[in-house]
């Protein structure tokens, strides 16, 4: 399958069961912490687990002349992890900034993908974690979904960083 495919793939079958509450900060960098849940291709019924951080710095809606760049995103056809999720990055439009997927760590959780997902969501709420997002995607692809989530996030946050960025007189159109 292509890039194209596995994000249409990625789209219908990431299921994001809790976003982070607040929205991306529009002047700094932003860290969306997240626990990306998929069903193991080697131990049937369990669930591989991936946490960690990716840091969203200053996403620009308007200045398009700022160059995109992703690191850390794994994507069996460009091992770089930047290249293809450009491309991707062009045709889903996503706003030029820095897109950074850091200490990404990997367990295994003993259990069905279902089971994982009441886990983590029962952890988050106990300890008050209103910051962390909690997703589920085919562990194949599993840096697509994560860009799902992210670019959902971005969206998420566009319309009040649009006014945010009036309202502090940041950005001039003609620049």
């Amino acid at each position: 399958m292509g890039l194209q495919e596995d994000f249409m793939r990625a789209l219908g079958e990431t299921r994001i069961i809790r976003q982070r509450q607040s929205k991306l900060l529009t002047l700094s960098e932003t860290e969306l912490s997240y626990v990306l849940l998929s069903e193991s291709a080697m131990n049937v019924g369990d669930t591989v687990v991936r946490k960690g951080i990716v840091k969203v710095n200053k996403p620009q809606l308007l200045l398009l002349h700022n160059p995109m760049e992703f690191q850390g995103f794994e994507y069996e056809e460009d091992s770089s992890g930047n290249g293809a999720f450009m491309a991707l990055a062009r045709m889903a439009s996503f706003p030029p900034g820095k897109y950074s997927n850091i200490g990404n760590q990997m367990e295994v959780f003993n259990g069905s993908v279902e089971r994982a997902i009441d886990h983590y969501q029962r952890e988050l709420d106990k300890s008050g974690d209103h910051h962390t997002g909690l997703c589920a995607g085919p562990v194949d692809i599993w840096a697509l979904s994560l860009f799902v989530y992210v670019g959902k996030m971005v969206a998420k946050s566009a319309p009040t960083d649009l006014d945010d960025m009036i309202n502090r007189h940041t950005f001039s159109p003609w620049n």
